[in-house]
């Protein structure tokens, strides 16, 4: 019966298939091998990687195999990247509680530095302020700038379009913002701050090449400088 059956399917195709037209016809009658289960079990494939010869079932047991570890190994990824996120909340949230209660534009920026170096795997801090606001103490790292200073000559196009920029920086621009320091400091990101008045710069910088890259997202950082920028325009109008 089982014969007969199997020849009546056969004379109803074309005499000569292709590859698109056998695919076709199978997805069309899926019930193809519940009825004919020899059919089913005598196939045999050969495996992609060792050659050898497998069933059909084990086949397509492999194949779900692959399939539930490349889900498992997707959702790893997301939980992996939840866990960070959660993390950086944490993290800028002490950040924010850290700029919160400076009293003055120093412990604003000694604050910052310290918080970016512990959590956020950042090796240097410069905060460039476009103000000619007065200082009690130099502070390395922290600067008033004014349009001839050699860090606003050599960000001149980052001042001129404001936008996050992550990646590396040239040799005149990394010893501008951080003097003696430039060989060491393999990539940054140079982010604005404040809008839509634009208070000055806030860059960090890494010796990981790979730690700004220019393909990064770049909110969290953008939530970095929203915090510094009003930070720092609380204690501009202070003399101390």
């Amino acid at each position: 019966m089982t014969s007969k059956r199997h020849r009546d399917e056969a004379e109803r195709l074309p005499v000569e298939l292709d590859d698109e037209q056998v695919a076709g016809w199978l997805l069309a009658h899926t019930d193809f091998f519940d009825r004919h289960a020899e059919v089913f079990e005598q196939i045999t494939l050969h495996h992609q990687t060792h050659g050898k010869a497998v069933s059909l079932i084990e086949h397509q047991v492999s194949r779900l195999r692959d399939r539930n570890q490349q889900l498992q190994n997707r959702l790893k990824a997301l939980l992996d990247t939840a866990r960070e996120n959660e993390s950086r909340v944490m993290h800028l949230q002490d950040l924010a509680r850290s700029l919160i209660v400076a009293r003055n534009l120093v412990e604003v920026f000694k604050a910052l530095e310290a918080g970016l170096k512990r959590d956020f795997s950042v090796d240097a801090v410069y905060l460039g302020l476009k103000s000619d606001h007065p200082r009690a103490e130099p502070v390395k790292g922290l600067r008033f700038l004014t349009a001839e200073d050699q860090v606003c000559v050599a960000f001149k196009e980052f001042f001129r379009h404001p936008r996050p920029v992550c990646g590396p920086l040239s040799e005149r621009q990394l010893e501008a913002v951080f003097p003696g320091e430039s060989g060491l400091l393999t990539s940054a990101a140079v982010m604005p701050l404040g809008k839509p008045v634009m208070l000055g710069m806030l860059v960090v910088a890494s010796r990981e090449a790979k730690r700004f890259r220019p393909d990064i997202g770049t909110l969290f950082l953008e939530l970095i400088a929203d915090l510094v920028a009003a930070a720092t325009l609380v204690h501009l109008g202070q003399t101390t």
